[in-house]
Formats: C-alpha cells, sequence, structure tokens
C-alpha cells in the first residue's frame, strides 16, 4: 500500500483530435465512391449494386460490478485493516468508416446464414473511474481511521472490425422495393483495439498497488451486434443497435471479455448507429421501346 498523489493525465482532448482526423479521411472516400444523382425521380428506379459504404457512430460505456467485496489486509509493518473497492463506468465514444458486401446468392442459398458481410476502421474511446475505501483497524477489529483514493482513466484506440451478418425481415412488403421494410440484424464477429493512448495509472490518494492489474495495450475480441435494419430507400439502410463483447480472446481473462483497469474489472459496450449506402450500378444497355409511347413516357420521367 502506498500514498501517491498525482495529477491525471487529460487524454480526453487527444481523442477528440483524433476523432476530428478520422471525420477529414472519410469524407475523401465518400466523395470518391459518392453515388451519382439520378436522373429519375425520388430514387424509385436505382440500379445498385452489392457492395457499399457503410459509417457508424455512437457512445461508449464501461458496464462494472457497483462494488467489490470488502478485503482485509495486513501488512509486515503491523498495519492492518480491509478495504472496499467502488469501480464505475463512464460515457466515450467512437467512429467508424468502411465497406458493406453483398453476396450474390443462388437460389440454393435460399435458406441461408450469411446475408451480408461489412468491416471498418475507426477510433473508440473507453472511460472509467474507481474509488478505494481503506479501515485501519486494531487489534479488536475496530476502525481507527479511514481514507479514500480515486483514480480516473481514459483510454484511446485505433479499432479493426470484421462482422458477418444475418437478417431476420417483419412487416410489409414494399411495393417498389419488392422486399419488406423492416429486419432485425444479428452479426457476429471480431475487433482488433490498438490502445494507443494508455489512460492514467496512478491514484489520487490511497491505493491498494499489489492488486492492481492494467490490460494488455493489444486487444483482440469475439463481438455480437444487433440492430433494427430501416431500409429507406434502395441505396440507403440506417441501422440503430447495440455491441457486445462476449469473449476476449487477447488477452485472455477468463471465459467473457472484461477488461482489468486499476484493481477493478470493465466490460466495454456500444450503442451505434450505422448507415450503409449501397453504390449505384450504370445500366449495362440502352433501354429498348416497343413504340413511340413508352419511349415518349420515359423521356418524361426523366426530365
Amino acid at each position: 500500500m502506498e500514498k501517491k498523489i498525482t495529477y491525471q493525465k487529460n487524454s480526453f482532448f487527444k481523442s477528440w483530435l483524433v476523432l476530428a482526423f478520422i471525420v477529414f479521411c472519410i469524407q475523401p472516400i465518400s466523395s470518391q465512391r459518392q453515388f451519382k444523382k439520378s436522373k429519375l425521380k425520388k430514387n424509385e428506379k436505382l440500379i445498385v449494386r452489392n457492395d457499399g459504404i457503410q459509417w457508424s457512430l455512437g457512445p461508449t460505456f464501461l458496464l462494472t460490478k457497483k462494488k467489490n467485496e470488502t478485503q482485509d489486509f495486513n501488512d509486515n509493518n503491523g498495519t492492518r485493516g480491509n478495504y472496499l473497492l467502488d469501480p464505475s463506468g463512464k460515457l466515450g465514444f467512437f467512429v467508424e468508416a468502411g465497406m458493406a458486401h453483398f453476396p450474390k446468392w443462388t437460389p440454393i442459398f435460399r435458406n441461408r446464414l450469411l446475408d451480408y458481410v461489412d468491416w471498418g476502421v475507426g477510433f473508440k474511446s473507453l472511460s472509467g473511474k474507481e474509488k478505494t475505501t481503506i479501515n485501519y483497524t486494531n487489534s479488536l477489529n475496530e476502525v481507527i481511521s479511514t481514507e479514500e483514493g480515486v483514480g480516473d482513466f481514459r483510454n484511446g484506440f485505433l479499432s479493426f472490425r470484421f462482422s458477418a451478418h444475418t437478417l431476420i425481415y417483419f412487416g410489409k412488403t414494399e411495393n417498389d422495393l419488392k422486399a419488406k421494410k423492416y429486419f432485425i440484424d444479428n452479426a457476429i464477429g471480431f475487433n482488433f483495439d490498438l490502445n494507443l493512448w494508455r489512460g492514467n495509472k496512478e491514484y489520487v490518494g490511497f491505493s491498494m498497488l499489489e492488486t492492481q492489474k492494467f490490460h494488455s495495450p493489444s486487444v483482440l475480441q469475439l463481438h455480437y451486434n444487433l440492430a433494427l435494419g430501416i431500409r429507406i430507400n434502395r441505396a440507403l439502410i440506417c441501422l440503430p443497435g447495440i455491441q457486445l463483447p462476449i469473449l476476449g480472446l487477447y488477452e485472455w481473462n477468463g471465459w467473457g471479455a472484461n477488461m482489468n483497469w486499476f484493481s477493478s474489472k470493465y466490460w466495454p459496450i456500444q450503442l451505434n448507429i450505422k448507415f450503409i449506402r449501397l453504390l449505384e450500378k450504370k445500366p449495362t444497355c440502352a433501354p429498348v421501346y416497343h413504340n413511340p409511347m413508352e419511349k415518349q413516357k420515359m423521356r418524361e420521367l426523366m426530365e
């Protein structure tokens, strides 16, 4: 046990700098792969590809046990007592951009388990706090004094993600789309995160240094994502949802996805709103008209 009074390193400003940099980088990608304005009204007759741009953003949060159990200690100097850890999560954020790919299935795969895959590169910020209350006791186990210490941290990650998706449709079929507008999006995948900015590792006040452990700068997790899909039109899909890590592959921390910081374990979750915009496909041949009336009608639609 050691007393340390330090100033917390503020990485929040660095996190926002990275967010601004990623948004700046996403803009050229979008402009290079953006849709050309359709000549037809209301994008009702768009011919789209099986590939598209996807981008998402949202808040992150670290879930913890509200309070850990009280632990007794007795060091070589005769100091004895007990301590109580009280961890808590704080809000962070993430932003991501990448691609989505819908495979061209043949009829044999009508009852398929895979509808599309997507991947992305982004930045995420995870933030938490831990409070330690130490009660010093005498030989009769009576509390003679109490002290507290607090540690705040914010970690910034460069994140790489790949997911495979299965869709469950519901609701009425849209006449134009010839498909149902709403669906449940289930996905499972992997995320590899690099901890670019390590958070604060020191307390303001007292802490139990012998119980502290900090996760590896490299994190590999198996995750599950659940979202509600909304087809806005033929090209654009909106997917609000939640992503939960279900298994930490590296570094291994038991059968779960908890991440250690200070003397507590944290489970990171993120809410997200994702958009997929399919790329437009140009017609491969000119239309064939059977009579002058059809040609005139098409010309009126394109005006």
